[in-house]
């Protein structure tokens, strides 16, 4: 519920499903108006926190220049939460502000399996560790630095770590502090070695993010929590749910900038690069400015959380990394492995051979936490197995391109095309061609195209290959 007051008029916008006006509070804005927020008593079908871009796009309607500052003082009737996936205003009872050194380093709980953000769950309040595991470690949450935090890298398959993050989970009541992660992990299993960024290892906090149903979010005071995503267990055999958040559909800068990030991204070591260097970078790697203002936003951190789904920020304070999403690798690996096969004469590689393969198609050496895991099973086991098929042969695993099974109509329509093949090569000389002048000769010769996909395939050379016993396909040597 907004009332937006200035000497000229007043404009009363209202939201539905609103009960009851419970407390007001006035600020004056930048622009010489009068924001009035209220806070309202809501019933369950209302949502009590909005992205900050889909406030102030509404706010923008009455405020022409309200900025975020204004929102800060309003501590008793809203949160701002800097959040991974993008900061959100939140309705909150005054007895819910509280301070704290980590109140700007949140993160956001999305996922959903129409790609739709999940309301906020708002934690009012979690301890900052563990205190079954970590009583004795002195912390003091009013003392804590932010940037004396130092992000962990681990080596460890998913296929091991998933199952003991969930259970985890079901010992801690459904939510693990970040900060004491480590402590409760080496308390239930094992220590859990940590190594130096470029050795091999990921960050403990995307790795977490990649376990399916287990998601980071933020407690009030700004403590990170590691959590189910939907407040309990996923079922024993649900499919793997990424989580997920919208894209920035129908904003053609914002669309562009995370085709951008991705690239400069993939182009980084490990996929890493520090918050502070990413101006810098993206210059040298574009050889042209970011210029956050050409966005709509005033600060970089503003910018970086309007691509949740592409780009996800770690760690806490002034040294956070950025890296891609679980869910952005994934996509780019599918495309970076289909793209492998496809280059293969057969379709298919030996797991044995597969770094070579690698090698040769994309001009580097393979290094798998360039996508973010540690194995590279991991990776293929995200994969749908539409895309891609896996296979045992003469003791080795096998990766190919699935091939669908034709129709019996496309069957029927390729022998036809066979006998066209015939009648066409019999016109040319020596019965013979080249390879790229087929397509016009043969729309030339017919009066019409030659739709692959007419005959269930997507390459000229699969349909050749078709029909062996009318047609040969031969390499000639150029002197």
């Amino acid at each position: 519920f907004f009332v937006v007051i200035s000497k000229n008029y007043l404009s009363l916008v209202t939201f539905p499903n609103i009960l009851l006006v419970s407390s007001a509070v006035f600020v004056p804005s930048s622009s010489g108006m009068i924001v009035l927020l209220v806070t309202c008593n809501l019933i369950t079908e209302f949502r009590k926190c909005h992205s900050l871009s889909n406030f102030f796009k509404f706010v923008s309607r009455f405020v022409h220049k309200l900025i975020v500052s204004d929102l800060y003082k309003l501590t008793d009737t809203v949160a701002i939460r800097d959040q991974v996936n993008g900061r959100m205003v939140c309705l909150l009872p005054s007895s819910q502000a509280r301070q704290s050194p980590l109140s700007s380093v949140l993160s956001y709980d999305g996922s959903s399996a129409n790609c739709s953000p999940v309301i906020f769950e708002e934690l009012e309040y979690h301890e900052p560790i563990c205190k079954l595991h970590c009583s004795d470690k002195g912390y003091s949450e009013n003392d804590f630095d932010p940037d004396s935090y130092k992000i962990p890298f681990i080596i460890l398959s998913l296929k091991t770590f998933a199952p003991q993050v969930h259970s985890l989970l079901h010992t801690h009541e459904g939510t693990v502090p970040l900060l004491s992660f480590l402590d409760c992990y080496a308390s239930e299993f094992t220590v859990l070695k940590t190594v130096e960024e470029g050795e091999g290892g990921v960050p403990l906090e995307h790795l977490i993010t990649c376990v399916p149903g287990v998601n980071i979010v933020s407690a009030q005071n700004g403590i990170k929590v590691v959590k189910w995503v939907h407040n309990n267990p996923p079922p024993p055999n649900a499919d793997h749910c990424l989580p997920r958040c919208k894209s920035p559909v129908g904003n053609p800068q914002l669309i562009q900038l995370s085709r951008e990030i991705i690239d400069l991204m993939k182009n980084q070591a490990h996929c890493l690069i520090s918050q502070h260097k990413f101006i810098p970078t993206y210059h040298h790697h574009f050889g042209k400015q970011c210029r956050v203002s050409d966005y709509g936003y005033s600060k970089l951190m503003e910018l970086l959380e309007a691509v949740p789904h592409v780009l996800q920020i770690l760690g806490l304070g002034t040294k956070r990394l950025l890296t891609l999403t679980h869910r952005a690798q994934v996509k780019r690996f599918t495309q970076d492995m289909l793209k492998l096969l496809k280059s293969q004469a057969s379709k298919q590689v030996f797991i044995r051979e597969f770094g070579q393969a690698y090698h040769w198609c994309f001009s580097k050496d393979w290094d798998v936490t360039d996508y973010g895991v540690c194995e590279l099973a991991d990776l293929l086991s995200e994969i749908p197995d539409t895309t891609i098929c896996i296979s045992k042969q003469d003791e080795d695993t096998v990766i190919s391109i699935p091939k669908r099974d034709r129709t019996p109509e496309e069957i029927e329509r390729t022998k036809q095309f066979a006998k066209e093949v015939v009648d066409l090569l019999r016109h040319q000389s020596h019965c013979r061609m080249p390879f790229s002048k087929f397509i016009p000769t043969y729309h030339h010769h017919f009066g019409r195209q030659c739709k692959l996909a007419y005959y269930g395939f997507n390459k000229l050379m699969e349909l050749f290959e078709s029909i062996p016993e009318v047609l040969q396909v031969s390499i000639r040597t150029c002197n």
